[in-house]
């Protein structure tokens, strides 16, 4: 990635903070990571850099995204986590500077099969101190750390584990499929990982525990390529080295179920060390087994605190001598043993120390339990944020005024009639999004890819508008009757309907109903389909089984017919057949690509339109075409078996 623009010696950054780049010692998904010299700081003291993919910075919003979340980490501060100095740019790069780090991680123990070296003392003091720098992202941050893998944590001599604590699957998600490997928190991550709905904080117990696991049994407890399911099925074995009330804590962390797990990282630590009837003392004690090879003694001495350019937070420097570490990391590599390794940073020898951390962690309990009410309000509200917005059903009461609205389950719907509703419309809440092909497998006139802002809230229709909602409106203005095709009308979606029909079907609607009905917007449509996805589908990447209606994507309907509306199953956000079925019109004019399109939500319009847009695809088209970011053209006056539509309808603020 960087050996054409990066090289030993090299000094980079800009003209007020410069850095001279030595070595590579890890590369991640997200980079590769260098030692280096901070040039401007007193002392030049050893930091290590971040060299960022291109893969990831030429993603429109991405550095703006990063510097946000880097400034966000500045509350975050304990030993066991990296502090985060800046991020900086050189030339077309970008890299971000931070705490210094040797090398190792936990990563390199598991792949060199060191792991059945570590005491238990040693594997405590691993998941102790992973745990509580998860604890203190989770009580700053307010929210799931979401990447938690062996990649992310640096073991340092004389200080244990670092954690870099830069939640990549918040950032980096979007471009996952860019990246040239799959990140390893995949591995760990819990069965709500898997959807499109946000983690919490039980989401990276489950990961702490996952990882546990594979420290103490020595072999993972999923593959990388494991998929939700496995979550499900999978029925570890208890690791030798777990005492009975251990393994029955640690399993209580390791169910599907959210709610089931310990709440959070430290009661699962005091669940599991607390209660070890070992008669080593070191070993029943939470943390600090891990911890350096003489804290007391061999600290190295506090250097001038390094002067960020963009996040001014002040940490003492650190100075090492490279090269007897350089070699013994090349012992280790060509085959020295595992105790090599543990001397390098293994301290056990300080019980009184021991006792003190686990009081220390005694009183985080504490502590934890006695917060303020006011306090755990303010948290959970700011956890609910970090959910998907649903529909609040007494909220939506409160705001519809009109008694020809009914609220039932979440839905709304218009009476139309004095016998018949409209359609069941479902509330789609505000938000942002990346907008277009995001796996690079489209077309050309889904790029380029852009951040779209849904600035509020509107509520499209649960299906696709059926023969029996459109046949009211043709009776009711004595249009003709659209073409079936000898399927059959009423639950199954219009088809052989053009834009101008659908539009005067929405007009119809606002009339009879006094609601601003219309069609939607493309980019509201795709924001709804993708209902917090990334991916090709809501679901996935890959066409599955019964998810979608089209020609090979595994329903009784592929390639010969329309379905009845709402056959299969519905995205997160309530909604069906946005994938297939029927191609659906909506309001934007066609261009061929986003470059022009508006980035609010809006349609695009363009006088004398000839071409509109379909989204979605339909029975007759490959799974490939009913992609969420897949679009096409047709005139505006044409009518064909494959299309419908549904449609939108603003909401009072």
């Amino acid at each position: 990635m960087t050996q054409d623009l990066f090289r030993p010696g090299l000094i980079i950054g800009p003209e007020r903070h410069r850095f001279r780049i030595a070595s590579v010692v890890a590369n991640l998904p997200y980079g590769e990571i260098w030692q280096a010299e901070d040039l401007t700081a007193a002392g030049h003291p050893n930091v290590s850099i971040l060299i960022l993919t291109p893969m990831l910075t030429r993603q429109e919003g991405f550095i703006e995204t990063l510097r946000q979340e880097l400034i966000l980490l500045r509350k975050v501060t304990h030993k066991h986590a990296l502090d985060i100095y800046g991020l900086f740019s050189y030339q077309n790069a970008y890299f971000i500077a931070f705490e210094y780090v040797d090398g190792m991680r936990l990563t390199d123990l598991i792949n060199d099969q060191q792991l059945k070296h570590l005491t238990p003392s040693q594997k405590q003091g691993l998941v102790v101190q992973t745990g509580k720098a998860l604890e203190a992202y989770h009580s700053k941050m307010h929210k799931a750390f979401q990447t938690l893998g062996p990649d992310l944590i640096f073991l340092n001599r004389n200080q244990g584990v670092k954690l870099l604590l830069i939640n990549w699957k918040a950032l980096a998600n979007p471009y996952k499929d860019f990246l040239p490997e799959v990140p390893l928190y995949t591995q760990y991550q819990a069965a709500e990982g898997f959807q499109s709905t946000a983690s919490n904080i039980q989401s990276d117990v489950f990961a702490l525990a996952a990882l546990t696991y594979e420290i103490y049994a020595q072999k993972p407890l999923f593959r990388l390529e494991d998929d939700e399911r496995a979550r499900y099925q999978r029925e570890p074995k208890a690791p030798p080295i777990l005492n009975e009330a251990q393994w029955k804590y640690l399993q209580a962390s390791l169910v599907p179920e959210a709610d089931d797990r310990h709440t959070g990282t430290l009661p699962l630590l005091f669940d599991l060390y607390e209660v070890s009837q070992t008669p080593d003392s070191s070993e029943s004690t939470p943390d600090a087994t891990l911890s350096s090879l003489d804290e007391n003694e061999h600290s190295p001495p506090p250097n001038e605190p390094l002067q960020p350019l963009l996040i001014g937070k002040k940490k003492r420097a650190h100075s090492f001598a490279l090269k007897p570490w350089i070699k013994g990391l090349f012992l280790l590599t060509v085959g020295g043993v595992g105790g090599f390794m543990l001397g390098l940073f293994i301290n056990v020898s300080d019980l009184n120390r021991l006792q003190n951390e686990i009081s220390q962690l005694k009183e985080l309990l504490s502590s934890q339990n006695a917060v303020p009410q006011t306090q755990n309000d303010a948290n959970e509200q700011t956890t609910q944020e970090m959910l998907p917005p649903v529909l609040e059903l007494e909220a939506e009461r409160a705001s519809l005024d009109s008694p020809s609205v009914q609220v039932s389950e979440g839905i709304l719907q218009d009476r139309v009639s004095d016998t018949d509703m409209g359609p069941e419309m479902i509330r789609i809440p505000k938000g942002i999004f990346l907008m277009g092909d995001l796996t690079s497998i489209g077309d050309d006139n889904e790029r380029p890819v852009r951040e779209v802002s849904i600035l509020q809230d509107f509520a499209l229709s649960r299906y696709e508008v059926t023969f029996a909602e459109y046949d009211l409106f043709a009776r009711a203005t004595g249009r003709a009757l659209p073409d079936d095709g000898g399927w059959g009308r009423e639950t199954r979606p219009v088809i052989n309907v053009s834009w101008f029909d659908a539009k005067a079907y929405t007009q119809w609607l606002s009339e009879v109903t006094g609601k601003p009905y219309r069609l939607p917007s493309e980019a509201e449509w795709e924001y709804s389909a993708r209902a917090g996805s990334s991916s090709n589908f809501w679901w996935g990447n890959q066409m599955q089984p019964g998810m979608s209606v089209c020609d090979g994507c595994g329903s009784e309907w592929d390639a010969q017919q329309t379905a009845p509306v709402g056959q299969l199953q519905a995205n997160p956000w309530g909604l069906y057949d946005m994938n297939g079925n029927v191609e659906e019109w909506v309001e934007d004019c066609y261009s061929d690509t986003y470059a022009i399109a508006p980035n609010d939500g809006r349609p695009l319009t363009q006088p004398n339109c000839h071409f509109r847009v379909l989204r979605g695809g339909s029975w007759f088209d490959i799974d490939r075409v009913t992609r969420s970011s897949s679009r096409y053209r047709h005139p505006a006056d044409t009518q064909d078996s494959t299309r419908g539509f549904r449609v939108a309808l603003d909401l009072t603020p």
